[in-house]
């Protein structure tokens, strides 16, 4: 499936609307997720499992966000994958906070993998305004022809924080699992199965706010 071969064009494309996920949205009794919405207060642990070609590699990420002048946030990242480590804090205004964590991520072996997870631009095509209730679905088909799907299946808990279990299929096979909470900015968990094979698990073992 062509949206999980990550390029440039398709990361600044999403970053283009990126202010449109800038209010989480509840109308209706019905609760929507808005991704990167952070309060400014928050702090993320994950741990991470890559396998591909060159067997499976560990590796972990803290992101901490804090408030700056007027509408502004302060992100600090500092990971590792492997023996590759990387740390990295920027000040960018709600609007901005996506692009800007995507450039950071785009040329660093460390980060790279959050680009096919926490910061992945299907986030926004796939998943902005759909209610988080268990049984929900929703598909299409892509420009391969192939049918894509969405369930939320089943809830789900990790560090301590609730959400919904949603499973994504391509042609009924499974290629992604994500742990959603409308509550929290990120991800709790991602699994995520390419078609060349490479597996990536991203688990949230801690939260604060």
């Amino acid at each position: 499936m062509k949206v999980f071969r990550m390029t440039l064009v398709i990361s600044l494309l999403f970053g283009a609307f990126s202010g449109l996920l800038s209010e989480e949205k509840k109308s209706g009794g019905k609760k929507e997720w808005a991704p990167y919405t952070f309060k400014g207060t928050e702090e993320f642990h994950y741990k991470l499992s890559l396998k591909d070609s060159e067997g499976t590699r560990e590796g972990s990420y803290i992101i901490k966000i804090s408030p700056a002048e007027k509408d502004q946030f302060t992100l600090t990242i500092k990971g590792n994958l492997g023996e590759n480590k990387f740390e990295s804090t920027f000040t960018s205004d709600k609007e901005s906070i996506y692009p800007t964590l995507m450039a950071q991520m785009m040329f660093n072996p460390a980060g790279a993998p959050l680009l096919v997870t926490l910061f992945a631009p299907w986030w926004g095509m796939y998943f902005v305004g759909k209610s988080w209730k268990v049984g929900n679905g929703w598909s299409f088909t892509d420009e391969d022809g192939k049918e894509v799907s969405f369930k939320v299946e089943d809830t789900c808990e990790y560090a301590g924080q609730k959400g919904y279990k949603t499973v994504m299929r391509e042609d009924k096979e499974e290629r992604f699992v994500a742990c959603i909470s409308p509550d929290i900015a990120l991800p709790l968990y991602i699994r995520v199965q390419e078609e060349e094979g490479n597996l990536y698990t991203l688990e949230l073992t801690e939260y604060k706010e």
